[in-house]
């Protein structure tokens, strides 16, 4: 099956999910710093901030959209899923979280089955819909001593996420991608925004300037090597690949917070990928089938 993948969308799949590490190891470590409303602002201006800069020349055709309503509940579902997910890799380890997350596409398959009736491979859906959820549980350890409640918040991220993704599914890609980013980032600003009215903000120190660059950076990097990515080659082929954030943020977490890894994490990690590897497997193999005949 691998050999009958595009490598070069491959690459260009598993560098998007590298920068999209950069992006969150970034913003742990100006948590410690930032409020975490500040750091999620931090993630959204400066990525919108980034997309102007870059298509300023023809950013006014970019923001011509019939479909603004489409744009700002995907929107809304982003930045609670970047909402959720940065406090819960802030209050726990990175590499929990980010397994944790990973487990998106499987509730994005189990509401596909319920609100798109897409019923094809029911048994398989539901069987790694069932692995995944005993993936993330283990992870998430409750009769753990050391368990705390934001070792849920991950998974709400992963539900938000999901939601984007049906919302997308339902309505279609009407529109051209870069649309949706800056949209999706704008209404991100703005909710964000709102944030400052309820919680404590700090001032910005300068030498900080760089680490809301490089977040802006890498996210609307990373959005568009997706784009190219599957452009080129199906989801479904790439989706199992998208795990491998998962080894780039236990290295981080690691190498610079000292965040070493239980048995559980290990065990959880392995029941989501294999959950990726089941599903997307048999899609693609009767795909594969389904062509040839």
């Amino acid at each position: 099956m691998l050999r009958n993948l595009n490598k070069k969308a491959v690459l260009f799949f598993i560098f998007a999910w590298f920068n999209f590490s950069i992006m969150e190891v970034t913003a742990k470590y100006l948590s410690f710093k930032y409020p975490i409303t500040e750091v999620i602002w931090i993630r959204f201006f400066s990525q919108t901030i980034v997309l102007f800069l870059i298509f300023f020349p023809f950013i006014k055709t970019k923001l011509v959209t019939h479909s603004l309503y489409l744009h700002i509940s995907r929107g809304v579902c982003l930045f609670f899923a970047a909402l959720f997910f940065f406090i819960g890799f802030t209050k726990t380890d990175l590499a929990n979280a980010t397994a944790i997350y990973k487990t998106s596409p499987i509730f994005l398959t189990l509401g596909s089955i319920f609100f798109l009736k897409e019923t094809n491979f029911l048994v398989i859906k539901f069987l790694t819909v069932f692995l995944a959820l005993i993936g993330a549980l283990i992870i998430i350890n409750p009769s753990s001593s050391s368990f705390s409640i934001y070792s849920f918040f991950p998974l709400f991220a992963a539900i938000s996420l999901a939601i984007f993704g049906l919302i997308t599914r339902y309505f279609g890609e009407r529109e051209n991608p870069l649309t949706s980013i800056i949209y999706t980032a704008l209404t991100g600003t703005i909710l964000s925004s709102f944030l400052f009215a309820f919680f404590d903000w700090k001032p910005f120190v300068i030498q900080d300037i760089p680490f809301f660059v490089v977040i802006g950076t890498v996210s609307t990097l990373g959005h568009f090597l997706l784009i190219k990515a599957f452009q080129i080659e199906e989801a479904s082929n790439l989706a199992s690949f998208s795990t491998v954030v998962i080894f780039f943020n236990t290295l981080w977490g690691i190498l610079l917070f000292s965040e070493y890894p239980s048995i559980n994490f290990y065990i959880g990690s392995i029941l989501i990928v294999l959950s990726f590897i089941i599903l997307f497997r048999n899609i693609s193999n009767f795909k594969t089938l389904h062509e040839k005949s």
